[in-house]
């Protein structure tokens, strides 16, 4: 419904474009994710005691949400300076964005790695 979504004793609320909270039992946030795919198997994770893969999600999340917000704020730079001209802060700006996206292409990869071994851990404790 518009409360989110229940996984075990864990609720998963939309928050915005960029933003899924999870929160517990008590309705306690427990951390906020910036990928729905991530928000639900750290859920998943945390119910089967995987303490470590959850860490690892939550860590590889916040990794890609930092460097989405950092091009976000790189390209509003460069665009303001070019708009006062200041081509020297502009190309650093630039330089940056693209520095980031490369930094932001692989913590995206790692993220897909972990929450792949969360499938995997998921699908081979069914078959045991």
């Amino acid at each position: 419904g518009d409360r989110g979504l229940l996984i075990g004793r864990y609720t998963l609320v939309y928050v915005n474009d960029t933003c899924w909270r999870v929160l517990d039992s008590y309705q306690e946030p427990v951390h906020d994710f910036c990928r729905k795919l991530s928000a639900v198997f750290y859920c998943l994770a945390s119910l089967n005691n995987r303490i470590n893969l959850a860490r690892e999600i939550v860590n590889a999340d916040s990794e890609v949400g930092r460097l989405e917000r950092d091009r976000e704020i790189y390209a509003y730079t460069r665009r303001q300076n070019l708009r006062r001209q200041d081509y020297f802060r502009a190309d650093l700006a630039n330089l940056r964005y693209i520095d980031a996206g490369y930094e932001l292409n692989y913590a995206n990869q790692e993220l897909e790695k972990t929450i792949n071994t969360a499938k995997y851990l998921k699908v081979q404790e069914r078959l045991l």
